[in-house]
């Protein structure tokens, strides 16, 4: 628990790009708190290189030792002004090896209002599969101070000789003053090509943007 704990504080001091561009985000749900560290960024200005990240630590059932640590990182060069892009990507979790991939992406952006981003990727070498990840968020302004703040996340997996792996998806639905949004949400999780390892987690959010 600790290792991962402090590789997730290492993620989250560190500066690969601009600071102000990161998304920490914690929930406490009835299943499970998170610790959610995001952060999408071209690598330098005028850029064609786009930089994601997506680290996340949780502690299923609240049970000491079962805590669990997930890392995603996407490096991918955007073709102009298309939106689409070629990607490659390194994800990790406990108990599970590392996994390198390639994919071709599309990302939209409208500074403080929307962005969608999706990513179709493969995994490189054995156990290849097809994952799709879609990512949608919309901050309209209510007023002066205040915007309402929606985050949607779809990701799945679907094996080459075994069908499906694993679906899982988030919503938030909140307000957001300044650099703080806060609301309520659910984490989704179905496992097998039959949906039927399934887990929901309900519970409250608090972001701050840095």
């Amino acid at each position: 628990m600790l290792k991962s704990l402090f590789f997730l504080l290492i993620i989250c001091c560190s500066k690969p790009l601009h600071a102000q561009n990161i998304r920490v985000e914690t929930f406490i749900g009835t299943e499970a708190p998170v610790l959610d560290v995001f952060w999408l960024k071209r690598v330098a200005k005028n850029s064609q290189f786009l930089f994601l990240s997506r680290n996340t630590y949780s502690i299923p059932e609240y049970k000491e030792g079962t805590d669990q640590f997930s890392t995603l990182n996407i490096l991918a060069y955007q073709i102009k002004k298309t939106g689409f892009g070629f990607a490659v990507a390194a994800t990790a979790r406990t108990n599970s090896s590392f996994q390198a991939r390639s994919g071709i992406q599309f990302l939209k952006v409208k500074p403080n209002e929307w962005l969608l981003y999706t990513i179709i990727s493969s995994k490189l070498g054995e156990q290849a599969d097809v994952r799709w990840l879609t990512i949608f968020q919309f901050t309209p302004k209510i007023n002066e101070n205040w915007q309402l703040f929606t985050r949607a996340e779809w990701v799945s997996s679907v094996g080459f000789t075994d069908a499906h792996r694993f679906s899982s998806g988030m919503v938030r639905i909140g307000l957001q003053r300044s650099k703080w949004q806060f609301g309520l949400g659910s984490d989704f999780l179905w496992l097998g090509k039959d949906f039927k390892g399934t887990d929901t987690n309900y519970g409250i959010f608090l972001t701050h943007l840095f």
